[in-house]
């Protein structure tokens, strides 16, 4: 990442999963300023109607 001031949203698949938490915890350790987690996860996300690419395979 260029800069610690970016803003940076983690998320998992769902609320069954710690991983965004963690990884939320773990950058602003790092100094990361700007660390939102979106706790619902892209399942939610994606449900809403928001736009999501998804992977390549």
């Amino acid at each position: 990442m260029k800069s610690k001031s970016a803003l940076i949203v983690t998320y998992c698949a769902n609320l069954k999963c710690p991983a965004s938490v963690e990884l939320a915890g773990k950058l602003k350790a790092l100094g990361y300023k700007h660390v939102l987690e979106y706790p619902y996860g892209i399942e939610d996300w994606a449900a809403k109607g928001n736009p999501v690419n998804p992977a390549a395979k």
